[in-house]
């Protein structure tokens, strides 16, 4: 009888968790959808090194991110990404955590040992509600994110 009970409540959330969120709720929808952004406004300048193309697509996704152009910030996920988690389980994931107010890309490291990967690290200045009411903390901090080369491009690796 507790077992039944218990799927029954299993069950309820989960109907719950689709009937408000939608079904990217319940197990990640497949993605690789269009977002109708311009991907060629995305990629480095011919010529440039390695390090130079991957500040660029650093700068260009956390310009979108400060915008809050999430089509345009999803379209720098790694291709994996992209394919298990579509742009509607993205937006969720990102939208509103706090107001992104500027960067700074503070450092670009590519690894010695494995030049496919990469640190890129952003000072992010950013506004979040306070102790008291109408009190608005602003802040800074800094983010070590994770690229990726794939096929000549720099791909951000969305943390889990």
């Amino acid at each position: 009888m507790k077992k039944l009970a218990f799927v029954l409540g299993l069950v309820a959330v989960a109907f719950g968790a689709w009937y408000v969120f939608g079904p990217g709720a319940i197990a990640p929808q497949p993605g690789a959808e269009s977002t109708g952004v311009d991907l060629a406004a995305l990629r480095a300048p011919e010529g440039a090194t390695d390090e130079e193309a991957l500040e660029f697509r650093a700068r260009k996704r956390w310009d979108a991110m400060i915008e809050l152009d999430l089509d345009t910030t999803y379209e720098f996920a790694t291709p994996t990404y992209r394919a298990n988690y579509n742009l509607a389980h993205y937006r969720r994931q990102y939208a509103a955590q706090v107001k992104r107010t500027g960067f700074e890309v503070y450092s670009v490291d590519i690894d010695e040992t494995d030049p496919r990967k990469a640190k890129v690290v952003i000072l992010l200045n950013y506004e979040t509600a306070g102790y008291e009411p109408e009190q608005v903390l602003k802040l800074q901090s800094r983010l070590v994110n994770t690229w990726v080369k794939r096929n000549g491009e720099w791909w951000f690796v969305e943390p889990r």
